[in-house]
């Protein structure tokens, strides 16, 4: 059981790759967006349990490595990534958006909530910054998608 745990923790091993492994797993959600994006609800849901599920995971991050966040665990990453496109209509300039503001966000750590968010107890403080700043984005990408249908 433990090594499916790391397995899920760092997606797939994609935690382990050299340099910025948060960055493949964000890449790694946009091509999962790309391929669901004509199940709005499916990939919704999915994407919230994962989330979800990501919060559990991350409780266990301490069985395997002694930092608070250790790089290799990047289903934060993922399942962040993965929010900040529920129930956005798919277009490749919301993709390259979201893309782009959640790294800005998540490497920058804005609001200053989300930067004491990594203060947060064992699995919540691995996720939540990172879900803040996946909120952040969906809530740009809402207004965005909304100015665009204003206007049109």
């Amino acid at each position: 059981m433990k090594k499916i745990i790391k397995l899920f923790l760092t997606l797939f091993n994609i935690g382990y790759l050299p340099l910025m492994p948060g960055t493949w797993a964000s890449i790694a959600a946009c091509g999962f967006y790309y391929l669901c994006r004509d199940f709005t609800f499916y990939y919704s849901s999915f994407s919230i349990i994962l989330v979800v599920g990501g919060f559990f995971l991350c409780n266990h991050a301490d069985l395997f490595f002694s930092e608070k966040d250790p790089k290799p665990v990047v289903i934060d990453e993922f399942s962040a990534q993965l929010l900040c496109f529920v129930f956005i209509p798919f277009s490749i300039s919301n993709l390259i958006i979201g893309f782009a503001l959640f790294r800005v966000l998540d490497i920058l750590k804005f609001p200053p909530v989300v930067k004491r968010a990594e203060n947060l107890p064992k699995g919540a403080g691995i996720m939540m910054d990172d879900v803040l700043c996946a909120v952040t984005v969906n809530i740009v990408l809402h207004i965005k998608f909304f100015l665009e249908r204003l206007v049109a």
